[in-house]
């Protein structure tokens, strides 16, 4: 399509599971974009917006409180994220879409990696005279997957952590933000891919099957075996602190959950209950309770710094990929176990930084 004249389009993506500080409302972040009041979306657009439009239908039933999908604990958008643009043509409007799309995917991502809380999006909708269209990104998470809070089987609770966006994590994400735009795609592609699907699951068991793939493609690159003690050993060694105890448990509750689908009632399913008891600090024996409280408080911290910290090693040309990080641990590793004594939790990083990482 050609146009007679430059036609301005409107971007609304809602957000969902995302508190935001007021002094965030209505500035300008990440370049050229805003966060918007839902009850503001009229005053961007117009009658745009009340026009006899699908696109505009599905944009209102995303930030109202009920929704044909979810009529229970479905979080409608509080906030949207707003942007605009001006096109002459067709090729223009390719271009700049995919653009935004970029944009907002290295948003999100930004935001998850620097703060817990469970932000998630949906789709993203464009508006112009005459014209709309609607938009999914690799970071968005089916309606079906997004709740406030839910019920187990054994009817307890478990209730997602809000997303409190703050003038100092907007600073820190913007930061980050740069360098996911200039960072080579290929060298966190997969990491990438398997992180943002945790985002766009519901039940813990599939939060952990999502995390396993995740740490098996970012530590354990190219490794078939002693998968467990290497993963443990790596990561603290790079994270200077000593997670094995979380991680000995995580990778053993992955196992039951891939070979059977839950926690089995043997010896081996019933001590990985009793160690998330007593780590949880909880006397229920609810398996759903328990693995999303371990997943929520424990295991998505331990990613989220791994992660973030290796996107800025990459950025610094300390490492290119994770078989490099990988490498560079292990030597780093033996350096520590041919000392007289060795000590997990005593890694002095320094060390680390002679080695590039």
């Amino acid at each position: 399509m050609t146009f007679n004249r430059p036609l301005k389009y409107h971007v609304f993506v809602p957000l969902y599971n995302i508190e935001v500080a007021e002094e965030l409302i209505d500035i300008t972040i990440f370049k050229s974009y805003q966060i918007i009041k839902r009850e503001d979306i009229n005053s961007k657009c117009g009658l745009l917006l009340f026009q006899e439009n699908r696109f505009a239908r599905l944009l209102f039933q995303d930030i109202s409180e009920r929704h044909p999908d979810k009529l229970i604990f479905y979080p409608y958008a509080k906030y949207v994220l707003y942007t605009e643009f001006v096109i002459k043509d067709d090729k223009e409007y390719d271009k700049k879409v995919h653009e935004i799309k970029q944009n907002v995917c290295d948003m999100v991502l930004a935001l998850r990696l620097i703060s817990e809380g469970r932000c998630q999006i949906y789709n993203g909708y464009c508006f112009a005279e005459g014209c709309s269209a609607c938009v999914q990104f690799e970071v968005s998470s089916q309606l079906l997957n997004m709740e406030c809070s839910h019920r187990t089987n054994k009817n307890a609770l478990v209730v997602e952590e809000l997303y409190n966006l703050t003038s100092d994590k907007i600073e820190q994400a913007t930061n980050l933000f740069k360098i996911l735009q200039t960072l080579p795609k290929d060298s966190c592609a997969v990491p990438v891919i398997y992180f943002n699907k945790y985002y766009d699951s519901l039940l813990p068991h599939e939060r952990i099957i999502q995390l396993a793939i995740f740490l098996e493609s970012t530590l354990l690159a190219g490794q078939t075996d002693e998968l467990s003690y290497r993963l443990y050993l790596r990561a603290s060694a790079f994270l200077g602190k000593d997670v094995s105890k979380i991680l000995k448990l995580f990778y053993a509750a992955r196992s039951q959950i891939v070979h059977n689908g839950h926690i089995m009632k043997n010896k081996d399913g019933k001590d990985i209950i009793k160690r998330l008891k007593k780590l949880i600090n909880s006397d229920r024996e609810d398996e759903t309770e328990l693995l999303f409280y371990f997943v929520n408080d424990y295991v998505e911290p331990i990613i989220r710094e791994l992660f973030y910290k290796s996107i800025l090693l990459m950025n610094s040309g300390a490492i290119n990929n994770f078989d490099d990080l990988a490498q560079k641990l292990d030597t780093f590793i033996m350096k520590q176990i041919t000392k007289e004594s060795f000590e997990v939790d005593s890694v002095d990083t320094q060390n680390l930084d002679e080695l590039g990482v």
